[in-house]
């Protein structure tokens, strides 16, 4: 935890630089110390993509690829890169430490592209979604693709949209659910898409045993790596505050340009909307929040594009109180409890 709000504390500083590119460099830098930092030994997913990393020496490119089209292997892209590296003789440790600068990169390319002010968006990160990155360390590379997507949906790139979540579902095949993104995002902004979110909301609450139901008949169909049961299920906490982050954008969108909220806020908005719906599930099944958040993520994009486009004191107050309900949310929901940072010197 320590080691998360020392990263906090060092982006802030930076961030009063008041340079884009210099922040972003550093978001790059500390999310890279940060991941390749910990401690692989205090989490259970961690030691079992050792065993597997060891073990790839054994195995000859073509047999990864025939175990893939078998069925018998996920995620051939993940595996791929594992085996060249192996195969070069890196060591499991320098090996995960690629992966954490390979989405480092990611997200720094992707907010330095799409987000008027990083820092917003880094604390979006922190709070949500990079406790996850830290130990699943497929879905790690294919979530930073994902977001590297985002500019393409935003300039309705196809091509380029397209190449790159193909890419990343060879990495995570949970990734299939983020096809339909590049549509979706542009529809047109109202009261709907909030009707939308209640809809799902009531469905989840009430209906719980329908939801899980037909989430496993999802993750059957679609062979995705998890087994879900109930008892992983998440609380409500996280689901409230990005709910109230949607609410917030739905407020205050009007206050940028028309372009540019065409461009830089709507889109975003939309693929929130399918991430919230999706988010209600994780209170019924915990894995559901690995689907949310390829759309969730889009919250890191919009609310900063909104909130330096509102008037100056606004968004000063807007400012404060978005980081300051972030980092008190990453304080008490305590995600990153389970991990040691620099053999324990900062955990």
């Amino acid at each position: 935890m320590l080691a998360i709000l020392i990263a906090i504390f060092i982006l802030f500083l930076i961030r009063a630089l008041k340079k884009k590119k210099t922040l972003s460099i550093w978001i790059g830098v500390v999310l890279f110390v940060v991941s390749a930092a910990k401690n692989i030994a205090v989490n259970s997913d961690l030691p079992v993509y050792e065993y597997s990393y060891l073990s790839m020496k054994s195995y000859a490119l073509r047999d990864l690829w025939n175990n893939y089209i078998a069925g018998t292997e996920k995620d051939f892209g993940f595996y791929f890169f594992s085996n060249l590296f192996s195969e070069l003789g890196f060591g499991v440790g320098v090996w995960f430490g690629i992966i954490a600068l390979i989405f480092a990169i990611l997200v720094a390319v992707s907010l330095y592209q799409n987000s008027s002010d990083p820092f917003i968006s880094v604390i979006i990160l922190f709070a949500f979604y990079f406790a996850f990155t830290l130990s699943g360390l497929r879905q790690t590379i294919a979530m930073g693709l994902v977001l590297l997507s985002y500019r393409y949906i935003r300039e309705k790139k196809i091509w380029p949209y397209l190449a790159i979540l193909v890419i990343a579902f060879f990495f995570h095949s949970s990734v299939i659910i983020f096809f339909p993104a590049y549509w979706l995002a542009h529809f047109k902004i109202g009261y709907k898409q909030l009707i939308v979110v209640g809809a799902a909301f009531i469905v989840c609450y009430s209906l719980p045993q329908l939801v899980f139901a037909n989430m496993e008949l999802i993750v059957s169909a679609w062979n995705l790596p998890w087994h879900f049961s109930q008892v992983t299920a998440l609380n409500w906490s996280g689901y409230i505050i990005q709910l109230c982050l949607l609410v917030f954008c739905y407020v205050f969108r009007l206050n940028v340009p028309l372009e540019q909220r065409k461009a830089y806020v709507d889109p975003y908005i939309n693929l929130m909307v399918i991430g919230l719906c999706l988010q209600g599930a994780s209170s019924i099944v915990g894995e559901a929040f690995r689907l949310s958040y390829y759309y969730s993520m889009a919250g890191m994009l919009a609310l900063p594009n909104i909130i330096t486009n509102m008037e100056r004191n606004n968004a000063k107050l807007a400012y404060l109180g978005v980081c300051g309900v972030l980092i008190a949310y990453i304080v008490y929901a305590n995600s990153y409890a389970g991990f040691t940072f620099f053999e324990g010197i900062l955990s």
